[in-house]
């Protein structure tokens, strides 16, 4: 089986972090953010996603889980 999915929601957030401060940081004049760089997003956004689909239950089951969904959600919902 592959990751858990606490473990994939960690590492999606931070790659999340970090797509997202460059595109902040582009935004601002500051940086390139170029289509690889936008690929990168789709993909990381895409592969959390099916982590959130095939694990929907996690919220509820695992506390530590629910935490690090919610930070993931509160990341996507600030960037709107």
């Amino acid at each position: 089986m592959g990751e858990e999915p606490r473990k994939s929601v960690e590492r999606l957030s931070a790659n999340l972090a970090i797509l997202l401060e460059e595109a902040q940081g582009a935004l601002r004049g500051e940086r390139d953010f170029c289509v690889e760089n936008v690929r990168s997003l789709r993909s990381t956004i895409e592969e959390m996603d099916a982590v959130l689909r095939d694990f929907g239950d996690l919220r509820s089951s695992q506390s530590d889980g629910a935490a690090q969904l919610q930070h993931y959600q509160t990341q996507l919902n600030s960037k709107r």
